[in-house]
């Protein structure tokens, strides 16, 4: 008698876990500086680049934190950042023998970080703005 069905009520809930991943939460639940770190590897992967060496992400995270008018952090803490999203599991870090290089790269769908960073309106300004400037660099 009618136990066997499911509700939609369950089924979203179950979707919702299943589409909010460890990663995305954690997007979530970062401080400031590690979440524009990460909105800086968002806007170099949405504008064509499949990982950054660890300096060029602290580059790019200065960038952003200029042309959102905050301080960045110095270059040793910067790095720091990048092991912060490493730990919890929101980037990867792999090391190239030959080069000597260190790459950093988003380890979660970068739609989900992207749409994770955008709850807060700083980000959403960050991203759409760098998207605008990355859709500009390429006519």
């Amino acid at each position: 008698g009618g136990g066997g069905l499911v509700k939609i009520s369950h089924m979203v809930r179950v979707l919702n876990g299943m589409f909010t991943s460890k990663g995305v939460r954690g997007v979530r639940e970062l401080p400031l500086h590690p979440s524009l770190v990460l909105c800086a590897a968002v806007l170099a992967e949405r504008g064509g680049c499949r990982g950054l060496t660890e300096e060029d992400l602290v580059q790019r995270y200065t960038r952003v934190c200029r042309k959102e008018g905050l301080q960045a952090l110095p270059r040793g803490e910067a790095k720091q950042l990048g092991q912060s999203l490493v730990d919890c599991g929101v980037m990867k870090r792999t090391s190239d023998k030959k080069s000597r290089s260190v790459w950093m790269h988003i380890d979660i769908p970068v739609d989900a970080a992207a749409e994770a960073l955008e709850e807060t309106p700083l980000f959403k300004h960050a991203l759409q703005d760098g998207m605008r400037i990355s859709a500009l660099a390429q006519v």
